[in-house]
């Protein structure tokens, strides 16, 4: 019997990480202010803030956890940002994008009324020929999430 739903979650940050890491950062961060030189004063500010957003996000991850539903109709992002289902009709194909900088990210380009918007790809940060991403992050790494994304396609997509 072949499943027709699948949830693969994130990844989970270690617990130095978020337990360790993000406190001593804002002791340092309130020590340089405390300092009171200019040049520290600035520095200490930009690491509070820092800290400030990695909380936030620690915090709004643990609320809302990102994960991948992949179902027969197609797949969806959910977490914070829900997006809505692709459907697996829709997909022309899967592919990984691996810049020299950042971790491997998994692109998809689509056929019909996911090309509606030509040019939207600038404001997203995506090549051209991409419609959308999957977030990195998820408990399969890029190779067998993308292995089994295009399972599913050839499975249900046809």
């Amino acid at each position: 019997m072949t499943e027709t739903r699948l949830q693969i979650r994130a990844r989970r940050v270690p617990w130095p990480v978020r337990v360790l890491l993000l406190p001593l950062v804002a002791c340092l961060a309130f020590w340089l202010i405390e300092m009171g030189d200019a040049d520290y004063l600035f520095l200490g500010w930009g690491l509070a803030l820092g800290v400030g957003y990695a909380s936030l996000r620690y915090i709004l991850r643990a609320i809302f956890p990102p994960h991948l539903l992949l179902t027969a109709e197609g797949f969806r992002v959910q977490g914070l940002g829900n997006r809505s289902l692709v459907r697996w009709s829709e997909v022309d194909r899967f592919w990984q994008l691996i810049a020299p900088t950042k971790k491997p990210v998994i692109l998809y380009g689509g056929r019909g009324p996911l090309r509606t918007m030509p040019g939207l790809w600038m404001f997203r940060g995506l090549p051209s020929e991409a419609d959308g991403y999957i977030p990195d992050g998820m408990a399969l790494d890029t190779p067998a999430l993308l292995n089994l994304l295009n399972e599913w396609k050839a499975r249900y997509g046809g």
